[in-house]
């Protein structure tokens, strides 16, 4: 999980946690604040990835930048994003490039625990299908 603010990650922990899945520890077990950050912990994990949920409000690279450099790193792995505004309200560019990334699910921040769940659960069980 990239979020910038590190306000997401200890709110995703317990929940996945109960649910068989973890969030992988970051530098020294802190958040991953940014997406240079992120992108050095994925090639240190490779494929040990099943799915990547990030904050698309990233303040260096800019979410949809971050999300090409890992559609480019982990081709098949599913991606979820957490916007802080709906899709009507962003740029039809920004639109249009995370459909072409085909990232799993774009959903408005804040979301509950429960909807994070569940698209982390149709994701990974999504991305099961595409290999079997």
């Amino acid at each position: 999980m990239v979020a910038h603010d590190g306000a997401a990650k200890p709110t995703i922990r317990p929940p996945l946690s109960q649910h068989n899945g973890s969030v992988s520890p970051a530098v020294h077990g802190n958040p991953l604040h940014n997406e240079h950050e992120a992108l050095a912990h994925v090639d240190r994990l490779g494929k040990g990835i099943s799915v990547v949920v990030t904050d698309l409000d990233m303040p260096e690279m800019g979410g949809l930048a971050f999300c090409a450099a890992l559609r480019r790193d982990l081709l098949a792995v599913p991606i979820i994003g957490a916007a802080g505004v709906p899709s009507e309200a962003r740029s039809p560019t920004v639109n249009e490039g995370l459909k072409f990334l085909d990232m799993a699910t774009v959903f408005t921040k804040p979301h509950s625990a429960q909807t994070l769940l569940r698209a982390i659960d149709a994701a990974v069980r999504a991305d099961a299908g595409n290999t079997v």
